[in-house]
């Protein structure tokens, strides 16, 4: 079992970075605050896509850390995939320790993050 805590710990991620994300999303950021200079144009893919909404509490700051979580995630799926049709030699990738710390570190690190956003609000 203990080769699957790679992708348990790519779901968390993707929950910490929901967290970051969503937590702070709806928080007001005032016209004089330091994330302003952060906020993306109207014209930006996401928006246009309607991924998400333009608004006064929309920033980069918030969204890069969530981004990267659905990236890490996505890829560690695609090489469960990879291993699933035989590449055995990736189980070395999935039960090494760095690897796994790396990505227990990255959840720590995102919690850290959300909290210096709050302080510096």
């Amino acid at each position: 079992m203990m080769i699957y805590l790679p992708l348990f710990l790519s779901v968390v991620l993707v929950g910490a970075g929901a967290v970051v994300y969503y937590i702070h999303r709806y928080g007001e950021i005032p016209d004089n605050s330091f994330y302003n200079k952060y906020k993306p144009s109207k014209n930006n893919i996401l928006i246009k896509l309607k991924l998400f909404k333009y608004d006064n509490n929309f920033n980069y700051f918030l969204l890069i850390p969530y981004l990267v979580a659905w990236n890490l995630f996505f890829a560690i799926v695609v090489l469960y995939i990879v291993y699933w049709c035989g590449a055995t030699e990736l189980e070395t990738l999935f039960m090494s320790e760095w690897f796994t710390f790396s990505l227990g570190g990255m959840a720590f690190l995102y919690m850290l993050y959300s909290m210096v956003i709050d302080n510096t609000k």
